[in-house]
C-alpha cells in the first residue's frame, strides 16, 4: 500500500521499539513508516537506527535537535511524504497494528480515517486521570470548534496526501492540539473523515511526564483551541488552493 505513517518520538526509547515490532511483524513492507525524533534527551534515534538495516525502504528516520513537538514532528513528516496517503501513529503503541488497518479499509469510502476511544463499539482502557482529562478536553474541543467527531486525539489517522497538501501551508499548531486544527481545517475544506471505534490501550510513560506540567499544559492548549477557533471562523480566512 502507499502509505507513509509518520511516528513522532520525544523520549520515547522505552516504548518505540515494541511499536516498531509490532507494527512490523503485521504489516511486513505493506507501509512506509518515517520516525521523527525530535529534542530527545535519551536513546530514541538509536534505538530505530537498528531498523534501517533490517528494514530498507521501509523504516526511515529523521533526527531534529530541537524539540518541535507532536503537531511539528508530524508536519515535518507531511512535508518529506511522497506517498498518494499519509497518516501518522504515537510511537507508545496504544493502538495495536489490527486496529490501524480498520482505518485502512474505511479509507475506500472517505478522504481519512481517524481511530476513535468513545464513538460507540470502541473499547480503551485508561487511568482515571486520563480519563477525565479527556473527557474536560474534549467538551472544550465540541464547545469551541464544533467538530463533529467523538474523540481527535487518538495518534491514529490515516489521509488521502492530496487533501493534506491542500491545507498544508495553513497548519500551525505544535502540540498536542495539532490534531484538531488538522481535522478543523479539512473538515472546513469539505474532506469526507470517518471515525472508527477502536481498541485503545494506556501505556505507561516516561516518568516525570506530562502529568508534572498538568496545569501549564492545559492553560497552552486552550490557547491553543481559542488560536484555531479564530482561524476556522475567520471570514477572511482563504482556504488554500
Amino acid at each position: 500500500m502507499n502509505l507513509t505513517v509518520i511516528i513522532p518520538a520525544h523520549n520515547e526509547e522505552a516504548r518505540i521499539g515494541a511499536t516498531l515490532n509490532a507494527y512490523l511483524r503485521y504489516f511486513e513492507a505493506r507501509l512506509r513508516f518515517l520516525v521523527v525524533v525530535n529534542g530527545t534527551t535519551d536513546r530514541t534515534a538509536a534505538m530505530v537506527q537498528p531498523y534501517l538495516a533490517t528494514h530498507p525502504g521501509t523504516v526511515e528516520l529523521v533526527v531534529i535537535p530541537e524539540r518541535i513537538g507532536k503537531g511539528g514532528a508530524i508536519l515535518e513528516g507531511f512535508q518529506r511524504a511522497t506517498t498518494e496517503l499519509v497518516g501518522f501513529l504515537d510511537a507508545d503503541g496504544a493502538t495495536p497494528p489490527e486496529e490501524f488497518e480498520k482505518l485502512l479499509t474505511a479509507l475506500d469510502r472517505a478522504d481519512g480515517a481517524i481511530a476513535s476511544r468513545y464513538k460507540p463499539g470502541s473499547r480503551a482502557q485508561r487511568t482515571f486521570l486520563r480519563w477525565v482529562i479527556g473527557l474536560a478536553f474534549r467538551t472544550t474541543v465540541r464547545l469551541l470548534i464544533g467538530l463533529p467527531f467523538y474523540d481527535t486525539q487518538v495518534g491514529a489517522k490515516v489521509f488521502r496526501r492530496d487533501q493534506v497538501q491542500a491545507i498544508l501551508p495553513e497548519l500551525t499548531t505544535r502540540n498536542m492540539a495539532f490534531d484538531v486544527e488538522l481535522l478543523g481545517l479539512l473538515v472546513r475544506n469539505g474532506a469526507r473523515i470517518e471515525e472508527v471505534p477502536t481498541v485503545w490501550h494506556e501505556i505507561p510513560g516516561p516518568v516525570g511526564g506530562w502529568q508534572r506540567t498538568l496545569v501549564r499544559t492545559g492553560f497552552e492548549m486552550l490557547g491553543s483551541l481559542l488560536a484555531i477557533r479564530r482561524k476556522l471562523r475567520s471570514p477572511h480566512h482563504e482556504t488554500s488552493a
